[in-house]
């Protein structure tokens, strides 16, 4: 990748999600945050990168739903939808997004917020799963959200990107700072 390539920021604010269209994975209620936010008027993408899920009790495809659901956003440009791509091609779209998130309902240790703060991005993340623990502190490493707090998710994705790229480049360094501390190989081993 050329440096222009990889440093190129979004023509709005762009949160980037990636990883897979799964119900857990809270794509769906990020969505409906989002949404939230777009009829107020603020103008930002939402970029999800990631494979399609079945969603059992229904017998769809979630990626389907959503882009049936949500096809006025797709057609103005605040929402985008990917296909799975390699981790490697995945850097481009992190470095030039403003903020990933990590919605999920429940997770485990995810390499997507890992990859992300070692790239130097701001991360939003819910405290359902080890995303919290290595944010650590919300507002310094990145920003923690809760789903068991009705609308936390949408005031917090707001506050965000109501943030200027100067605290959002700092919350960015502070976060590979705290995950390089969290996961680098040397302390590991």
């Amino acid at each position: 990748y050329s440096k222009k390539e990889i440093t190129q920021k979004q023509d709005k604010k762009t949160i980037l999600y990636f990883g897979r269209t799964e119900y857990r994975k809270g794509v769906l209620q990020m969505l409906k945050g989002a949404k939230e936010l777009w009829n107020k008027g603020l103008d930002f993408k939402i970029k999800i990168i990631g494979g399609d899920t079945i969603l059992d009790p229904k017998g769809t495809f979630i990626g389907e739903d959503i882009r049936h659901q949500y096809k006025e956003y797709i057609k103005n440009g605040n929402l985008e939808m990917l296909a799975s791509i390699p981790t490697l091609e995945l850097i481009p779209h992190i470095l030039s997004s403003t903020a990933v998130t990590i919605p999920s309902i429940y997770e485990n240790f995810p390499n997507t917020c890992i990859y992300s703060m070692w790239l130097g991005k701001p991360v939003l993340v819910s405290k359902s799963g080890g995303q919290a623990e290595m944010v650590n502190t919300s507002y310094e490493n990145g920003i923690i959200f809760d789903w068991e707090i009705e609308g936390d998710f949408t005031k917090k994705l707001e506050e965000l990107l109501n943030m200027s790229d100067e605290t959002l480049e700092k919350m960015g360094s502070n976060a590979k700072n705290r995950i390089y501390s969290l996961c680098n190989m040397e302390s590991n081993l």
